[in-house]
């Protein structure tokens, strides 16, 4: 579309040239009314076609996918942030299936996609991103992980610390219930559960959410999974 555009816009140039330098409409005192009219359309049909390759122009440039990897991952971390804060889940999904955005990404700035979402105080982007695997005791390019920040800065965060103190404690508490074996992360993942079945699976999560241990979103997500796997 863009070299069509530029392609086009060389097109209207040249007829206009043709329009201008080409007709001679008058000869001497006398205007020649019909080859007057003949370079007006003309000059029209130029412009028209300078439009039609300047829109094309520039509606390619736009949409053209950025050849540097640098500017593409500019690029997505934008839309992955823009989703963030407007609490847009198909968009982070969709990013995150793709790879266009991993769970502990960070900004060129080195913050990690988790403390982003305590400072835009984006609660469901961050319980997405704990259920695709974002770790909150993982220390971004600042030296601090998440938590941390969250306990270092408390005061400043103002009302939006506790909700997102409780958010990671939830995850270190159900990292910790994978890890010692009393919930299969595995076994949820596989279809059909390998381990176990689909409504052991969901009692277990409802067990583990009336207990405190996932957050209403985390047990959402982690029920979604279990039946999308069934």
């Amino acid at each position: 579309m863009k070299v069509a555009g530029y392609l086009l816009l060389l097109a209207g140039a040249a007829i206009g040239f043709y329009a201008l330098m080409i007709f001679k409409i008058s000869y001497g005192d006398v205007v020649n009314l019909g080859l007057l009219s003949d370079r007006q359309n003309l000059l029209i049909v130029a412009g028209c076609v300078a439009v039609v390759g300047a829109l094309f122009a520039v509606l390619g440039s736009s949409s053209a996918e950025p050849s540097d990897p640098v500017e593409r991952a500019y690029r997505d971390f934008k839309r992955f942030y823009a989703a963030m804060e407007s609490g847009d889940v198909g968009v982070m999904e969709q990013m995150l299936k793709d790879g266009a955005a991993t769970p502990n990404g960070q900004s060129k700035e080195g913050l990690c996609w988790l403390r982003l979402c305590v400072m835009a105080d984006a609660e469901v982007a961050c319980n997405l991103l704990i259920s695709w695997g974002a770790d909150v005791n993982l220390a971004d390019g600042s030296g601090l992980s998440p938590i941390a920040y969250v306990n270092k800065y408390m005061d400043r965060l103002g009302k939006s610390a506790p909700k997102f103190l409780t958010i990671f404690e939830s995850a270190l508490r159900s990292k910790a219930l994978f890890a010692s074996g009393e919930l299969s992360q595995t076994a949820a993942a596989q279809p059909n559960g390998t381990a176990k079945n689909v409504p052991e699976q969901l009692a277990e999560l409802a067990r583990l959410h009336r207990e405190g241990h996932l957050s209403n979103d985390q047990f959402e997500v982690a029920k979604n999974r279990v039946l999308a796997c069934s």
